[in-house]
């Protein structure tokens, strides 16, 4: 699938989601060439959600020809950081006879497109220095990361990552990816706690299917808790 088209899809999805009272299905007809997570069609993927036993944060399922793909997605402002990062690890598991690649698709804030940071481990002093403009960040300062609730396996990123991923027959692969979400203001409080606005929206393709999972910012698990 075309990137443009992966991202016009989510913004539609997007918009669904903040238009939901309409009742209005803005991305039926293009949802027929990818799988979105709570649109499921009769021919397409079937999406369904368990529990973290350690965390209680939700797990996102796409399930479609032996293969499943899951989400889980969070977020937290790191120590000595400015601004909101915003973090998720998709697990595929390919119970498929035949070999299959893993590629980035897109990540959007509220339609906005947002690429993935670069990303290195151990490289700077966890919680010590502060980002500078074109370095990376150093997953230790990150929580997501630091505590097991996000995989720091693989990673999409701006470079030193290789185009895709290859995950085996009966076996699976994680891949994560970090975005700073691009919002002046992107934090919203309540009684219920301090949590992301909008929506946060990605896709990855596992061989020629995209898979596409949308959030409310409020259903992200704080990893600085």
């Amino acid at each position: 699938m075309k990137p443009a088209f992966v991202f016009t899809l989510i913004y539609l999805v997007l918009a669904s989601c903040a238009f939901a009272q309409d009742g209005v299905p803005l991305f039926k007809a293009e949802a027929k060439s990818a799988f979105v997570w709570g649109k499921d069609s009769p021919s397409g993927a079937v999406s369904s959600s368990v529990r973290d036993p350690l965390t209680g944060s939700e797990v996102r399922k796409l399930t479609h020809a032996g293969i499943e793909v899951s989400s889980q997605i969070g977020f937290e402002k790191a120590t000595g950081q400015s601004g909101i990062f915003i973090a998720y690890t998709t697990t595929v598991v390919n119970n498929s006879n035949k070999t299959l690649s893993i590629r980035y698709g897109e990540t959007t804030v509220d339609g906005q497109t947002v690429l993935p940071l670069p990303v290195s481990s151990g490289t700077m002093q966890a919680f010590g220095k502060r980002l500078r403009p074109g370095r990376n960040v150093d997953v230790a300062i990150l929580r997501c990361f630091a505590t097991g609730f996000l995989s720091d396996d693989h990673f999409f990123s701006l470079s030193g990552q290789k185009p895709e991923l290859k995950v085996e027959p009966r076996s699976y692969v994680k891949v994560s990816a970090v975005i700073k979400d691009p919002r002046y203001y992107p934090i919203v409080c309540s009684v219920n706690g301090c949590l992301p606005k909008g929506s946060i929206g990605y896709s990855v393709q596992v061989g020629s299917q995209d898979f596409i999972f949308v959030r409310p910012g409020r259903a992200l698990t704080d990893c600085g808790k």
